[in-house]
């Protein structure tokens, strides 16, 4: 009977069945593996792409039932956006507008006058508060015109803003579930990652919030983006062998258009939309250097196609600061915030590292248990000292250094570790206030992008450690939560009492709310 070595012991242990399969495939297996039964549940772990190695993963076939997934994650949205009456993410269709939204769609000429729409492009997207010179200045003119369109569509009504922002949410879940399979993960994840994203509570914000389209419509050009760069100019688990001489590795076509020129149109939507959209060309950045650490060979034959991407993201790149200092008349704002919206701005570079970590543990907190959620966390909510603060930053610092740890340590069995990594780096270094101060402390909606790079890390490493039916069991249990969850905070933006008593309430130290 063949025996197992100590490091064929350990590979079982790991789940790392690749070593395994090649040292023994017949015969009865020791103790250790639980004998041929114990064999077949490690392989059945394996099935949509979970924990197999390098080599299974590039020989395996593309599985057959990925679309069916799709299928069923839109079947979830549509059914939401059918519910009219109900609560769910289609409750927000008779909520009224609230907070920003009275501003930029109430007060905003190019939103409300007939044909100033494409004033939106050379126009600051505050310049309805002119009088505040401590207003952000900030350039989002692919919002506003979608704001104009809903208004020449539906005039003011609520539920037609709102309706759109589902299906904005609808695509931008898609298209996460497609940048999971383009990856490599398998089906079983990106179903996983594609129905936890669309239904965690904390995308409540940027849903029922009508502004919060500057979001959806950012991530997704960077979702779209990452999914035409993934696999060709850029390293994917799976290396695509061309069919012939003239398809080379990222030239592939899309509706007549090479990828990185596709790439190039989702970047400039994203950026238009938001400034977070500069996450794709950040995380691309991240993505290259980190697959060049490991093994650089990953790049062999993709010279072209990576001077071709960064060729068109960097165009795009140039065109946008130079619309951008066009409208503004400035590279960034010429004052601080104020300590009211960011208290973190006025504190000294240690305590502003500090509260910036400690925001880093809130919203770690929140994407575990989202629950209870606020629309404000301004001063003195969130401060840059103190032991509450302290403590959020230990956690927030050692959960981002485990994964970092983690993703190193396991990056040849596990690379989704660090793809989720650097998405959720390149979506929240920028949002985060460690490296410049930004408008706001802390906003639920600055996690929509963030979030995605965490489950894409997450998810299929909990699927290595489960096995039969308890993965589609704790599916269907964090889905069922997570719909409940969103059930009782879109029913809070139903009027502004209740809203401002619920923020008061979550966070009862903040000014802004108290006042409502």
């Amino acid at each position: 009977m063949p025996t197992l070595s100590y490091r064929g012991a350990e590979a079982v242990r790991a789940g790392r069945f690749g070593y395994i399969s090649r040292k023994f495939t017949e015969g009865p297996l020791p103790e250790i593996c639980g004998g041929s039964r114990g064999v077949e549940r490690v392989i059945e772990r394996r099935k949509g792409g979970l924990g197999m190695n390098r080599n299974e993963r590039e020989k395996a076939p593309a599985p057959a039932w990925g679309w069916p997934a799709a299928i069923l994650l839109a079947a979830i949205l549509a059914s939401a956006l059918m519910v009219v009456r109900g609560q769910g993410l289609a409750g927000t269709l008779s909520n009224p507008f609230l907070h920003d939204d009275l501003t930029v769609i109430g007060m905003n000429p190019a939103v409300q006058e007939k044909g100033r729409a494409l004033e939106a492009f050379t126009m600051d997207y505050w310049a309805m508060r002119q009088g505040d010179r401590r207003r952000d200045r900030l350039y989002r003119p692919l919002v506003t015109l979608s704001l104009a369109l809903n208004r020449s569509a539906g005039g003011n009504a609520p539920g037609g803003y709102r309706a759109a922002n589902i299906a904005l949410h609808a695509i931008a879940s898609l298209l996460l579930f497609w940048l999971v399979l383009r990856f490599g993960l398998g089906p079983s994840a990106a179903g996983a990652v594609g129905v936890l994203f669309a239904l965690h509570p904390i995308h409540t914000e940027p849903v029922n919030a009508v502004v919060g389209r500057a979001d959806l419509l950012a991530a997704i050009g960077v979702f779209g983006g990452m999914g035409l760069l993934v696999g060709g100019a850029l390293p994917g688990l799976r290396r695509r062998r061309a069919a012939s001489e003239k398809e080379k590795i990222g030239e592939e076509k899309t509706g007549g258009l090479s990828r990185p020129v596709c790439a190039g149109l989702l970047f400039a939507l994203a950026l238009l939309s938001k400034e977070i959209g500069a996450a794709l060309l950040i995380w691309a950045g991240f993505w290259w250097l980190w697959c060049r650490g490991p093994r650089e060979e990953t790049f062999e034959g993709r010279t072209g196609a990576l001077l071709k991407a960064a060729s068109a993201l960097g165009a795009v790149l140039g065109g946008y600061l130079l619309l951008r200092y066009a409208a503004l008349g400035m590279w960034v704002r010429p004052v601080s915030p104020s300590v009211l919206d960011n208290p973190l701005a006025h504190a000294a570079l240690g305590g502003r590292m500090l509260g910036a970590l400690g925001v880093l543990g809130r919203y770690f907190g929140l994407i575990f248990w989202p629950w209870p959620l606020s629309i404000d966390y301004s001063y003195s909510q969130v401060m840059p000292a103190g032991a509450e603060t302290a403590l959020w930053a230990l956690l927030g610092a050692a959960l981002l250094l485990l994964w970092a740890g983690a993703a190193w340590r396991y990056r040849a069995d596990s690379p989704g570790l660090a793809f989720g990594l650097t998405l959720f780096l390149a979506a929240y270094l920028p949002i985060s206030n460690l490296l410049i101060p930004i408008g706001t402390v802390m906003a639920e909606r600055l996690l929509y992008l963030p979030l995605a790079g965490f489950l894409i890390a997450a998810v299929p490493q909990a699927g290595r450690f489960l096995s039969g039916r308890a993965p589609g069991v704790l599916l269907a249990l964090a889905g069922i939560l997570f719909a409940g969850l969103s059930f009782a905070r879109n029913g809070e933006w139903s009027t502004p009492l209740r809203f401002w008593e619920s923020a008061a309430k979550s966070s009862p130290r903040s000014a802004r709310a108290l006042q409502g």
